[in-house]
């Protein structure tokens, strides 16, 4: 579905306008500024598999800051470690991972001029930058899992990079917000709530990973010194 569709969509269903008109003008600007705004708060909800890709990184030696692409909202876990003189990255031999520490270990970390292997990174999300340590002293490849940004959803003939069973939430939750916006009455923009919230619980569930997670915790105690 376009967006121009998920905009009539959510107008029919709110009953502002006959199942066989259009939005007009009006109607549309503001129901795909509310529909961008919707999208935005998609990417908040969790890590979805469509969003979520392999991406590598060169390395240069003796650099240890490398700004990442303004449609990487973050990185998921650790990255993985080539060797300068692997010449196939797909299937290297002996990848060694480089493990996803806090802002605050990295600010804790004293030798910060080190340089070898990197097997640690700490992803700035503020300036989408990556701080390796060690500082490289070659020039590697490091493969991340991101989670990218959507794109914006403001053309009518534009397509969603969302898959289809997101598109009940999309509409409902429009539907919600159109029927606030234009004052109906409380009863009903409180249905479309309600009906938004069970179409997204269940795309939620179908849209993150179904592999099974291995969970691991932490807990520093004086006999480590501390560490976490």
């Amino acid at each position: 579905m376009t967006v121009s569709q998920i905009v009539d969509k959510a107008f029919q269903l709110s009953g502002q306008i006959n199942m066989a008109h259009q939005a007009t003008a009006a109607q549309f600007g503001v129901a795909a500024s509310l529909l961008d705004t919707i999208m935005d708060e998609v990417e908040i909800y969790g890590v979805y598999a469509r969003q979520t890709v392999l991406e590598n990184t060169t390395l240069t030696a003796n650099d240890y800051t490398y700004t990442m692409d303004d449609y990487v909202l973050d990185i998921i876990g650790d990255g993985m470690y080539i060797d300068a003189d692997e010449t196939d990255l797909t299937k290297a031999d002996g990848e060694t991972i480089i493990k996803q520490i806090s802002r605050e270990i990295w600010h804790k970390q004293s030798g910060k001029g080190a340089v070898g292997r990197p097997n640690m990174f700490f992803f700035d999300r503020s300036l989408k930058e990556v701080k390796f340590w060690p500082i490289p002293d070659e020039a590697g490849t490091v493969r991340f899992q991101i989670y990218k940004k959507m794109s914006d959803s403001l053309e009518g003939t534009a397509t969603l990079e969302l898959e289809q069973y997101w598109y009940q939430y999309l509409i409902w939750e429009l539907a919600h917000q159109v029927a606030v916006s234009s004052s109906l009455p409380i009863d009903r923009c409180s249905y479309f709530n309600k009906r938004a919230k069970e179409k997204l619980r269940r795309a939620k569930a179908w849209a993150n990973p179904h592999q099974n997670i291995q969970v691991y915790v932490n807990h520093p105690t004086p006999w480590d010194g501390g560490r976490y």
